[in-house]
């Protein structure tokens, strides 16, 4: 990608940056709904840090997809945090050891309603 394409998208409007018909837009859809996570349990514990005001990603998105895994049975850990996309940046005292004790077999503690 080049600066120009960059510049390029940077610049469209919601209005140029749109599907060209209905049909296009169904094969959006239908990937992600082919896509989306989760789609079965994990058996490995999964700890997410996200931002409460995150703008790349909506936080509605992980907020369902983490119900949807508590759900399914994955062991989920949930931590969110002040800030945008970056907060995780912030707070990674709070989840670098977390690693560390995930190969030292230290029991995970989900925050998945029990």
């Amino acid at each position: 990608m080049t600066a120009a394409d960059l510049a390029l998208g940077a610049a469209a409007t919601p209005a140029e940056a749109r599907f060209a018909d209905d049909a296009a837009a169904q094969t959006v859809s239908d990937l992600e709904s082919r896509t989306n996570l989760p789609k079965v349990a994990a058996n490995l514990p999964t700890h997410i840090v996200r931002g409460d005001a995150a703008l790349l990603v909506s936080t509605a998105w992980p907020t369902a997809a983490i119900a949807r895994m508590c759900t399914l049975g994955t062991p989920v850990h949930d931590l969110v945090v002040p800030g945008g996309h970056s907060a995780p940046d912030k707070v990674s005292d709070q989840w670098l050891p977390w690693i560390g004790d995930l190969f030292a077999a230290t029991p995970f503690k989900s925050t998945c309603p029990q």
